[in-house]
């Protein structure tokens, strides 16, 4: 009933890209991870930079050409381990998701979201640890992207999210765009980092029609064209064809060679039939690979009626108040752009709706209903509907607080404050942290005290810290204890000391506690007629009294009256303390001078006083002597 002449071929585009080799077996499903990310920290105590944090995301699947097929159920997952040593012993960790076009969360009882945390030394998992934030409902992330939970990781640990997918439509690995690769960003309290993986498959060849795919050439034969794009994947398309659907009792028609250099075929073959057949024709292209990879075009079909195939046009719109596209398995409609086009009568037409950033896909309507695939036999005009809407808009956020570097038996207090009246006090020990989910946007500002174990007392750095939470993100109020060292301040005569960072204002604190190693820096203001005149003791001089805490230390400063010459000069003809090597530099020499202006000004009025004291005498005598005058 067939004959057929011999098949050509034309390059109608060429695609620039870099192809994975052409797998050749089937392999057991697996994760398929990409490359690492790296969160740079410092390590507690050296202070000196290390990675604190690998991260990496991935897709469960195999290596062959056999995933991801349409309507596959599988999982994504995104994975952080604390490899550093930060002083807070750990680090809080989450994720957001941003799948691949044509993937959408599948969460059942059968599959259901899974936050795992692993011990790096010995494997042990669990599941079930307070630490770990897990939910079945992803919300809106800080980053934008799909956000399941979060956990407190201790150092040593890995944190791993899993998500169920479906994937409704045929990916295409490193082959295909961009929007077709598991995207994630991990955060972390040093920053975040975003990390990526192509959904992994070795090849992914497409064959398409055009629209009508069947053309009537006049004596009872017909033209029938495809496309194929091969990914510079060098093989040979065949025309397989028969009279009743699904079989093709005349298989491999016409061979074709298709070329590794290049990356867009057209493939036509005349195909005469019986002149008194009148039946049905049911025909596919199919395009195997020289590495056995075999790909399949959706069945065709036409009537033997003389005439060309039929077309039927589907149209689809997009309502919602969101962004979002919708497209087409076999090719054809990109909406987006493209939201109306025809396929040839009774093809097969599966739509995939993609939700934009910060949108959700809320269901069909007109030909398909639900928020699954949509699949259409085009035996008539068809309809379509694709409803986008906003994720959940988050009017609170949450809120972290967390603690370490207490030895164990240490009870952190940090008492926070914020918006609406927010006061609240909580009490943790090291490495432990709480979580609050539904606090108002705004600034939180937390206070933390001393914590005394046994003969020690560890100071809080910051002592005061603080974070912004916005509506759906997160803040985190986090303090580090270290080891307290004392430093106690005396004074001789009247005066103030203050510290930066603060802990001594001395009046009324002239003892406390600060970090150990940590440099604090004393300022002296003499009172009104007081002058500052020097350290003694942890410091020297009349400079900025700077010390290093290493041990306890104690300071003394002096404050004498400001009457008289300043005690580092000469006198009047002295040099005045202005020295070539005076110690002391810029603050020094303000201090002298202070002295000196003072000193001036008082010898200013001292001798305004005794020049007006001899007028006053000179005045009283010429007045005797006019009035003895007078009266001669």
């Amino acid at each position: 009933m067939f004959s057929a002449t011999r098949a050509t071929t034309v390059v109608v585009g060429v695609v620039v890209g870099t192809m994975l080799a052409p797998g050749t077996a089937a392999a057991q499903a697996r994760w398929l991870d990409g490359n690492f990310g790296f969160v740079p920290g410092l390590a507690c105590v050296t202070w000196n930079a290390e990675t604190e944090v690998t991260t990496y995301a991935g897709t469960w699947g195999t290596l062959d050409a056999s995933f991801p097929a349409t309507g596959d159920v599988s999982y994504v997952h995104a994975v952080a381990g604390v490899v550093g040593n930060p002083c807070s012993g750990g680090d809080a960790i989450g994720f957001d998701f941003f799948l691949p076009t044509g993937a959408s969360v599948a969460v059942s009882a059968q599959n259901p979201v899974r936050c795992v945390a692993t011990r790096l030394s010995d494997g042990f998992t669990t599941t079930t640890d307070p630490a770990i934030h897990c939910s079945q409902t992803p919300s809106l992330g800080t980053a934008g992207g799909l956000f399941f939970g979060y956990a407190v990781t201790p150092h040593g640990w890995l944190f791993e999210i899993q998500v169920p997918v479906r994937f409704d439509k045929v990916l295409h690995g490193l082959a295909g765009p961009p929007a077709e690769k598991l995207a994630v960003v991990t955060s972390t309290t040093n920053g975040p980092r975003a990390v990526e993986a192509f959904v992994t498959v070795p090849l992914r060849a497409i064959v398409n029609y055009p629209a009508p795919s069947a053309t009537y050439l006049g004596s009872a034969h017909y033209q029938l064209v495809s496309f194929i794009y091969n990914y510079f994947t060098a093989g040979t398309a065949f025309i397989d064809a028969g009279t009743a659907s699904g079989n093709y009792t005349s298989p491999g028609l016409a061979p074709a060679l298709i070329s590794s250099a290049g990356n867009g075929f057209q493939v036509s073959i005349d195909l005469g039939l019986a002149p008194t057949y009148t039946g049905n024709i049911f025909w596919r292209t199919r395009f195997v690979t020289t590495g056995g990879a075999t790909f399949v075009g959706p069945e065709q079909s036409f009537s033997a009626n003389g005439q060309s195939a039929q077309t039927r046009a589907l149209t689809v719109t997009r309502t919602g108040s969101a962004s979002g596209t919708v497209t087409s398995d076999p090719q054809g409609l990109d909406c987006g752009g493209t939201c109306a086009t025809s396929f040839t009568a009774g093809t097969l037409v599966t739509l995939h709706a993609s939700p934009g950033p910060g949108a959700q896909f809320t269901g069909w309507g007109g030909a398909c209903t639900g928020t699954g695939a949509c699949t259409i036999a085009m035996t008539a005009a068809a309809a379509v509907t694709a409803a986008f809407d906003p994720l959940p808009v988050a009017t609170v956020g949450t809120l972290e607080i967390t603690t370490d570097g207490l030895p164990g038996g240490g009870i952190a207090a940090i008492a926070v404050t914020g918006p609406g009246g927010f006061t609240r006090t909580f009490d943790l020990p090291s490495g432990v942290g709480t979580s609050l989910s539904d606090v108002a946007p705004g600034q939180y500002d937390g206070v933390a005290a001393a914590v005394v174990v046994g003969p020690d007392t560890w100071v809080p750095r910051p002592a005061r810290p603080s974070a912004a939470v916005i509506a759906g993100g997160k803040g985190m109020i986090t303090t580090t204890y270290r080891l307290g060292r004392t430093l106690t301040v005396a004074r001789t005569g009247a005066g103030s000391v203050t510290s930066s960072p603060a802990g001594v204002s001395c009046g009324s604190t002239c003892s406390a506690y600060f970090a150990d190693g940590e440099t604090v820096a004393l300022t002296a203001v003499p009172d009104a007629g007081m002058m500052f005149t020097g350290w003694t003791g942890g410091c020297t001089g009349q400079a900025a009294c700077m010390v290093t805490l290493t041990a306890a230390a104690s300071v003394t400063a002096t404050f004498a009256p400001a009457s008289g010459d300043p005690p580092m000069g000469g006198g009047e003809g002295g040099s005045n303390g202005c020295s070539a090597g005076s110690r002391g530099g810029a603050s020094a020499l303000a201090l002298v001078l202070a002295g000196l202006v003072m000193t001036h000004a008082r010898r200013r009025r001292r001798a305004s006083a005794s020049k007006s004291a001899v007028r006053s005498e000179h005045e009283a005598a010429e007045q005797d002597e006019h009035e003895a005058d007078h009266r001669e």
